[in-house]
C-alpha cells in the first residue's frame, strides 16, 4: 500500500473490501487496458485472506472482467472519510502507475 495512507482495509466489512478490490481494478481498466505496471501494484497489495470463497471468486474474476468504478464507489460511498481519502490515494497510485494519465482515469 501506499506510504501515504495507513487505512486498513482488512478492517473493512467483506463487501466494502471486494468494492475496494473493484474500485482499483476498474480505474486500472478505465484506460482499457490492464498493464503491468497497475497489475503489480495491485497484487503486490491484494490480500484475499479472510474473505468468504464466493469473495475471494468475485475479486479474481475483477482480473478477466472489472467492474464499473461507480458501482464500486456506490458501495462505499458511506464509509468514514479515513476511507474515502484512503481509496482516493491509492486509485492516484493505480492511475500513475504506468505514468500515463488519460481522462478516464
Amino acid at each position: 500500500m501506499t506510504q501515504t495512507t495507513n487505512f486498513d482495509f482488512k478492517a473493512l466489512p467483506e463487501q466494502q473490501q471486494v468494492a475496494f478490490y473493484g474500485t482499483v481494478f476498474a480505474m486500472a481498466a478505465a484506460d482499457d487496458e490492464l498493464v503491468s505496471e497497475e497489475l503489480t501494484l495491485i497484487f503486490e497489495t491484494l490480500d484475499l485472506d479472510g474473505l468468504s470463497p464466493e469473495a475471494q471468486r468475485q475479486v479474481r474474476a475483477y482480473t478477466l472482467d472489472p467492474p464499473a468504478l461507480d458501482d464500486c464507489l456506490g458501495q462505499i460511498k458511506d464509509g468514514s472519510p479515513m476511507l474515502r481519502y484512503g481509496i482516493m490515494v491509492y486509485l492516484m497510485d493505480v492511475a500513475l502507475a504506468d505514468d500515463v494519465v488519460v481522462d478516464e482515469e
